[in-house]
């Protein structure tokens, strides 16, 4: 069998964008991890929503599959919790004794924020019309490149992801949900 070279493309960003302009509108992770009725949505063959598979990591970076019954937006509120509540209750704090409680904010508002909601990454090797045919290989160099991001950036946490194989006008792609860990002015 002779080897067939593909070409991979990642695709990043945070925000809804229309005509070259950010909307300030956070990308939702229901598309992500299918938590809508699919039966409504045109791009995606509801009979095979089921060869999807989706992934949590903890604050370790261990991954694995989504329990049923869970979404990734109550996974990703507690691993907020878990790595920013420090840091919120503080900036709260801050704003009652300046007097401008009126700025004080929830863990779901920061989690919806242009600036501080999840960065989102689209991973594809192909494309629509050159298909990606090893589907157990890209798996693979999807969780190959969850654990170099570990490795590599142990700023970046990857909170969630799923892999879609379901939308008949595309190619397989993965979905990676992810946040930054650094250091503010004040050590939070």
């Amino acid at each position: 069998m002779e080897e067939q070279k593909q070409r991979a493309t990642l695709h990043g960003g945070r925000c809804i964008v229309k005509n070259g302009k950010s909307t300030g509108k956070a990308y939702s992770s229901k598309h992500a991890d299918r938590n809508f009725d699919v039966q409504n949505a045109s791009h995606i063959t509801p009979e095979l929503v089921s060869r999807n598979l989706y992934f949590v990591a903890d604050a370790k970076g261990n991954v694995t599959e989504k329990e049923r019954g869970d979404s990734f937006e109550k996974h990703e509120l507690r691993m907020y919790r878990h790595y920013f509540n420090d840091w919120l209750e503080k900036q709260n704090e801050r704003h009652r004794k300046g007097g401008h409680s009126s700025r004080e904010r929830t863990m779901e508002a920061v989690h919806k924020s242009a600036r501080q909601a999840p960065r989102e990454e689209i991973l594809c090797i192909g494309n629509r019309d050159d298909r990606c045919q090893d589907e157990s290989a890209f798996i693979q160099v999807v969780a190959e490149y969850v654990q170099a991001l570990k490795t590599k950036f142990p700023a970046v946490r990857i909170l969630d992801y799923s892999i879609h194989n379901d939308e008949e006008a595309s190619n397989i792609h993965a979905h990676l949900r992810m946040c930054f860990l650094h250091k503010n002015a004040s050590g939070e």
